[in-house]
């Protein structure tokens, strides 16, 4: 074997240890599922999101697109594949202007997949009615179910009421049918308000488990009557009067004007809606407590209150009386307010002249329990001091790992000309960095001091803090760090073999892939050592592995499309054992494991050929690589590679390869079987297998294709090993060769 070949070798070997499964990833529909148009009219975009599997969104993936049903005449899907954008979106639209000689509907599948996860979106489109006779225009028809159901009576006039923040026992229902009457599957269904809900109220769909937000689709048979969309009004929005309509067809799509949905859907009319107040349960104070001013001047801050059920969600509508104590002190905005969407209402106060010291401000809220009805807010009037200075009393120079805590609240004093400490005086508090603050501004205790406590962002970097009064300031610097890298997470179960990838096929001196969360952070691609040549790495992009405390060299660490590995020879000297200490170090951090080592592993190498297919790396007699276009021959002796054949005389060390000029022949009995003519496994004539000259970890093995070997480009043969003192064969993963 030349140079060369050997180059190549070590190179197309270098990607085989990549080819390892596809990265774990989730996605999940937008919108544009279930959607139904009228004829001649265009499908929405269909969107998607693809994740990681902890929910965060994953930027460039490719999401292929594909017809998987239906798809009938002139059909269009605006690419084959899509990359996701920023916030893991990706689109794509079909459109279908075909008709078939007769029928209702053509209804379409397209499925929407990354390397491990599919979605499928139902696109429906009705057909012009091919007899005339039978009224024309379009053959699938919206009706309420059942015709003395909720929908029927709503569409007489009466109206849908409900408190706010809850969910109706009764359904609308709607029934999508074509030309015969029987239903038409999974399209959709969702409500529309006239109003937003910040201006009145709103009814949703309760949406089906994997559907879009307040919408649901017609049944398939699978699951219930055929056609019948049933969704449960969800009440919210501002307590009061309104109206809505359903949207079938839509695919999740709101209309831009509410008022004017798109022709290409199906509506009912519009129908009357009345959210009424949910029940209050309690008030609490949201900011504006403990402000302080002289006499005759404004707080800084409004003083504002949220009223929420006893279950936490805000209550709109809902009337808040404000009083002071003692009377007389305090001019305020309003005496009385009520709650907007989010539960919250505020009002402005001022001292007047007459106010001295401690004044009380009371919002009780009229429809709240007894014991939660009301919340006090403390005013301090204190005399016109001039302010001397603003200093640090601590929490400087800390230091905190991303998304923590910083140990201790940054503290400062104000002090006034008069030698005194500066009592309930409002502090401006700012941060720039990778941090956020739990108040912008706080108003000095009795002993002039004021705090905040400080949250590490999610990235490391410097941060500063800077605290002002009037014209001074003082500031605070801080530092957020990585946090310490945690341990892989590695079990017996992410050891692969370095050639197949079988589970747990790992041998001494064989070539082992560990496939695990962890391996390598920070890395994207493959990283390899600088050379083709010399002697592997023992640590390679901050990774390590050891087996029994032995060092083992590593041919690459890799994180391709978020599967994360590490490609390693098992040391020589490792004795088989069913429970084997394997350490892996990442980043100085580390996890051990056991690992059952095998006497033998054999695992046969394989690249991807033109047609996208894996099929075993083999050479022909002539030093030309076996592919599609040069096929192996019958009759002819070709040259497999694999790794994990055992111990071989003389002996090849942990990282080394065979002494110049020398074989180190395999000392097992090695059995070879090549699928025959008559479609069964036939062994055939192996010559002595030895360790590749110049590869670490690489096994040679000549054999002689039978005369009656089956022909064609995926010929399976495998390899099997009884390893010296046994006489229990371990054997590969079945391969497949071209044979002519």
């Amino acid at each position: 074997m030349n140079k060369f070949t050997v180059m190549v070798l070590v190179a197309v070997l270098a990607g085989l240890f990549c080819a390892h499964p596809a990265s774990a990833q989730n996605i999940t529909i937008v919108s544009g599922n279930g959607q139904l148009v009228k004829p001649n009219q265009f499908f929405s975009p269909m969107q998607v999101q693809v994740t990681d599997t902890n929910g965060i969104p994953i930027g460039s993936a490719v999401v292929t697109w594909s017809i998987t049903v239906g798809g009938y005449n002139a059909v269009l899907l605006s690419g084959a594949t899509t990359t996701t954008d920023g916030n893991g979106m990706a689109y794509n639209t079909y459109s279908d202007f075909g008709y078939l000689p007769s029928g209702s509907y053509i209804q379409s599948t397209v499925t929407a997949s990354t390397t491990n996860a599919a979605v499928a979106f139902a696109l429906t489109q009705s057909l012009t009615n091919p007899n005339p006779l039978a009224g024309g225009g379009a053959a699938v028809s919206v009706t309420p179910y059942p015709a003395s159901g909720l929908l029927v009576n709503l569409l007489a006039g009466q109206y849908l009421q409900g408190q706010a923040g809850t969910t109706s026992n009764t359904p609308i229902q709607v029934f999508v049918s074509d030309l015969s009457g029987a239903g038409v599957p999974n399209v959709s269904v969702q409500l529309v308000n006239y109003q937003n809900p910040s201006t009145g109220p709103v009814v949703n769909c309760a949406a089906a488990s994997g559907g879009e937000a307040n919408t649901v689709f017609t049944s398939a048979a699978s699951v219930g009557t055929t056609g019948l969309a049933t969704c449960y009004p969800v009440f919210g929005g501002l307590p009061g009067t309104g109206r809505f309509y359903v949207l079938v067809g839509a695919g999740g799509v709101m209309p831009a004007d509410p008022t004017a949905p798109s022709y290409s859907n199906w509506t009912t009319n519009s129908m009357n809606l009345t959210v009424t107040p949910a029940q209050p349960g309690l008030i609490k104070v949201i900011q504006g407590n403990l402000q302080s001013a002289a006499p005759g001047q404004a707080l800084a801050y409004p003083l504002q209150v949220e009223v929420d059920t006893a279950s936490g969600s805000p209550v709109a509508s809902q009337q808040v009386n404000w009083t002071v104590s003692p009377a007389g002190t305090v001019n305020l905005s309003s005496t009385s307010t009520s709650t907007d969407v989010s539960g919250r209402t505020a009002i402005t106060a001022s001292f007047l002249g007459n106010a001295s010291g401690t004044i009380q401000i009371t919002a009780t809220c009229a429809a709240c329990p007894v014991g939660a009805r009301s919340v006090t807010f403390s005013a301090i009037a204190v005399p016109i001091v001039t302010l001397s200075g603003l200093q640090i009393v601590s929490g400087n120079n800390q230091t905190a790992i991303e998304n923590a805590t910083f140990g201790l609240p940054l503290v400062v004093q104000v002090n006034t000309s008069n030698g005194q400490a500066g009592t309930y005086v409002g502090v401006q508090f700012s941060v720039t960095g990778p941090a956020s603050l739990s108040s912008s501004t706080v108003n000095t205790d009795s002993n002039g001091r004021a705090q905040v406590s400080v949250q590490a962002g999610a990235t490391a970097g410097s941060v500063t803090v800077t605290a002002a009064v009037a014209s001074f300031t003082q500031t605070f610097t801080l530092t957020v760090s990585p946090p310490a890298p945690p341990a892989p997470t590695v079990t017996a179960s992410n050891f692969y073999n370095g050639a197949d990838f079988q589970v747990g096929s790992i041998s001494p001196c064989s070539i082992a892939t560990i496939i695990a969360p962890g391996l390598a952070p920070g890395i994207q691609g493959i990283v390899t050592p600088g050379s083709l040549f010399g002697p592997l790495p023992y640590v390679l992009a901050s990774d390590s592995v050891s087996f029994n405390g032995t060092s083992a060299p590593i041919f690459n660490v890799a994180n391709v499309s978020g599967q994360q590995q590490i490609t390693v020879q098992v040391p020589c000297e490792v004795v088989a054992a069913s429970s084997v200490a394997v350490t892996v170090t990442v980043n100085s951090v580390s996890t051990t494991v056991s690992v059952p080592v095998l006497a033998a592993s054999p695992g046969i190498f394989e690249t991807t050929m033109s047609d996208g297919v894996l099929r075993a790396v083999a050479v022909r007699p002539d030093g030309s690589w076996v592919s599609l276009a040069n096929p192996a021959r019958r009759g002819e002796i070709v040259r497999a590679y694999a790794t994990g054949l055992g111990v071989t005389s003389p002996t090849v060390g942990t990282n080394a390869t065979a002494i110049p000029d020398t074989d180190a022949i395999v000392q097992g009995a090695l059995i070879m079987g090549v699928t025959n003519t008559a479609g069964q496994g036939e062994g055939v004539r192996v010559f002595n297998a030895r360790v590749a000259p110049d590869l670490i970890g690489v096994f040679e093995i000549p054999f002689l294709m039978p005369s009656d070997a089956a022909t064609g480009n995926n010929v399976s043969f495998s390899i099997g090993v009884i390893p010296a003192g046994s006489s229990t064969p371990i054997y590969s993963a079945t391969a497949k060769i071209p044979i002519q």
